[in-house]
């Protein structure tokens, strides 16, 4: 299970855990990966079992624009972090989710 953190340009063996939290930093949902399954493959294995209208925030690595309009379909609403060079830039990020700040 060898898996590769591309930001440090290094490998790593193991496992990767996904985590589904509230605003308020309560669990929802987690689950164990591969080290060398991609975050978008693990995005899908969510079982997604949220209020309507939801947003769902997460890493840069969360982008797939294609997944993002099917949730949207059925109500909930996908808001990763955006790489600089991306082709649908989102009009707010929320970086306050991810160092602990409040909205």
């Amino acid at each position: 299970m060898r898996g590769y953190q591309a930001s440090k340009k290094r490998y790593f063996y193991g496992l990767k855990i996904h985590l589904l939290i509230t605003a308020q930093g309560q669990p929802v949902e987690f689950f164990l990966t591969p080290g060398a399954q991609s975050d978008t493959q693990a995005l899908k294995e969510y079982a997604l079992d949220l209020p309507d209208q939801a947003t769902i925030t997460g890493d840069k690595t969360y982008n797939n624009y294609g997944y993002e309009d099917l949730l949207e379909e059925i109500g909930l609403h996908l808001a990763p972090l955006r790489k600089k060079n991306s082709k649908r830039p989102l009009a707010r990020p929320r970086r306050d989710l991810f160092d602990g700040k409040s909205p």
